[in-house]
């Protein structure tokens, strides 16, 4: 498996062995209108994944780093859960974000679920954890304000939130597998 982090000024690295094993079975399942706008799916090399690590700020919604992450994983996942988190976020959209808290908002795969958590301080927790495990099992988090999870918002707007949704997880993830768990967050404003 090739990854290819693309810099601001155009710049490409490669790195093999990151993250995610080279079958085709275990690259993230995302459909065109989920793909999270910090990961880009290669045309050229099918077994990459490209993340696009060009500051986001400039758009009108963009997720962004926060704080730690409490209560995250304390040990090694292995390929499969990998596998499993990228593909349980890939099965994320719009309407599984706001609600009551639940586990299992969308079908676990692979070992992982993603849960909603208690709303806090106005914003929805979203939390990617490891099955069947006691006590500590947070491995990706986003937290979305209310004011993107409400019925007034319309279908490209929702289309928008969830993307961004999924690439706060995806680089929360990243986060937590470089051994600095951060949650994330959703900032701005809807572009429509």
């Amino acid at each position: 498996m090739t990854v290819i982090i693309a810099g601001t000024l155009g710049t490409m690295l490669v790195f093999t062995g990151f993250i995610l094993s080279a079958s085709a079975r275990n690259l993230p399942r995302f459909r065109d209108d989920q793909k999270p706008n910090h990961v880009l799916f290669s045309p050229i090399y099918p077994n990459s994944i490209i993340f696009n690590l060009a500051d986001h700020r400039d758009d009108p919604l963009h997720e962004e780093r926060g704080g730690p992450m409490r209560n995250s994983f304390s040990r090694d996942l292995n390929n499969r859960q990998r596998a499993g988190v990228t593909d349980v976020i890939g099965e994320l959209n719009y309407n599984n974000l706001g609600g009551t808290p639940r586990s299992n908002i969308v079908p676990p795969v692979e070992g992982m679920r993603i849960d909603r958590q208690r709303e806090t301080n106005q914003e929805h927790n979203i939390q990617v954890q490891v099955n069947n495990v006691q006590g500590h099992s947070t491995v990706a988090a986003v937290l979305i304000p209310n004011r993107y999870l409400n019925n007034s918002i319309n279908d490209q707007g929702r289309a928008q939130v969830a993307r961004q949704v999924r690439a706060a997880l995806v680089n929360s993830f990243l986060d937590y597998l470089h051994g600095n768990p951060r949650i994330h967050r959703v900032e701005g404003h809807l572009s429509n």
